[in-house]
């Protein structure tokens, strides 16, 4: 994931066909090691294109030349983000066919795992949904989900647990910390890029493609959001929204 950022942004500073392939393939590799990440990267990449075709739409109504990311070629940016897309897709069709992944009702902890059904049948069937993103986002974005202990290191999980909100069944809720608590570094120099990316963005300067790219991590962390399962390890799903604004920070 990282790697597939760095090998982005090294392409928007100069974007040169090798420069593109090198990114679709780290990408793709990010989709193939955590689907979640190479989403992210899938979203940012066909965000920017979007925003370069329709630059290019309005440039050419107007019968002036495109002055938004003018360097960008459009059409080997579409095919980078189909190659990332397939990367994804191909293996998941093969096996389970469907692209994304099977149904919560073939996974095997369906039939095994107690509660399983209740859980099901209090949702709907429905294994993501809006309904848990408030006690998810909650859990992870809070200042203070992290607790002492009195043997090395000193820090445990919150004791407490998350907060469940309202009547929500979810399937499990287990100990489990935030980015703020467990990266607070990131967090802190997130800021000032971001600040960075929204100027960027109102000048309609190169920074955009950044921009772009960031907005494609949060879709990449939507999963962990809405998902009826707070663990631990979906905390580093929502790590790559810090990474990018972290780096312009600096």
């Amino acid at each position: 994931m990282v790697a597939a950022l760095a090998a982005a942004l090294r392409w928007l500073a100069r974007p040169t066909r090798w420069r593109l392939v090198a990114t679709a393939a780290l990408a793709s590799a990010a989709m193939a090691s955590r689907q979640p990440l190479g989403i992210a990267l899938l979203a940012g990449l066909g965000l920017l294109a979007v925003i370069v075709a329709a630059g290019r739409l309005v440039a050419r109504r107007r019968g002036e030349p495109p002055t938004l990311l003018p360097d960008v070629p459009l059409g080997g940016l579409t095919l980078a983000c189909v190659a990332i897309a397939l990367a994804g897709a191909v293996p998941n069709m093969a096996k389970f066919g469907n692209p994304i992944s099977p149904s919560i009702h073939d996974h095997i902890a369906t039939e095994v795992l107690p509660g399983r059904d209740e859980f099901l049948e209090a949702n709907d069937g429905a294994y993501f949904g809006a309904q848990y993103v408030p006690t998810t986002l909650w859990q992870y974005v809070r200042p203070d989900a992290l607790d002492t202990r009195q043997d090395f290191p000193w820090l445990d999980f919150p004791h407490a647990g998350p907060t469940v909100f309202g009547d929500t069944v979810f399937d499990r809720v287990e100990w489990t910390s935030s980015v703020p608590a467990t990266m607070p570094v990131l967090v802190v120099l997130a800021v000032p890029g971001v600040v960075w990316f929204v100027r960027a963005a109102r000048r309609r300067e190169r920074g955009i493609g950044a921009l772009a790219l960031w907005i494609g991590t949060w879709a990449g962390a939507s999963g962990a959001i809405t998902i009826a399962y707070i663990r631990h390890r979906y905390v580093g799903d929502l790590a790559a929204i810090g990474i990018l604004p972290a780096l312009f920070g600096v």
